[in-house]
């Protein structure tokens, strides 16, 4: 894993709440069983199957050092109903990073998937605002 990555999260002061417990906590059976079977056997950008029609979000940041934002434009041809952002200021952690676009994003995306977007943008703006250091 990228060594930024980390790094945007400790400097954030977000670590020890939001990738800590995760790595920590984690039941590592199920992690490796996930991974093991992470890939779908013919995804979407292969070609070797039809476009994913559905409503699709991919977010990126510009500044991403692990694994940037450029690759991930090809994409694009095999998600006709995506929205892609590329947020400037944002890296790897775009959620940490750019708190208030994601959480736009998101909940565009879930009005698009037919989800009440309503309670998840209230509940992430009222943390933002309640807790605007964790955000920064």
């Amino acid at each position: 894993m990228c060594s930024h990555h980390f790094k945007t999260a400790q400097k954030s002061g977000r670590y020890p709440s939001d990738i800590a417990p995760g790595l920590t906590r984690g039941d590592r059976t199920t992690q490796a069983r996930i991974t093991a079977a992470y890939a779908l056997a013919d995804p979407p950008e292969s070609g070797r199957g039809p476009a994913f029609g559905g409503p699709t979000l991919i977010v990126t940041g510009r500044q991403d050092m692990c694994v940037g934002y450029r690759d991930q434009l090809a994409l694009l041809d095999h998600y006709p109903h995506a929205t892609f952002a590329v947020l400037d200021t944002a890296g790897h952690n775009a959620q940490i990073e750019r708190p208030e676009a994601v959480t736009a994003l998101v909940g565009d995306w879930l009005e698009r998937v037919g989800v009440d977007a309503g309670w998840a943008v209230k509940m992430c703006t009222t943390l933002i605002s309640q807790h605007p250091s964790r955000f920064n």
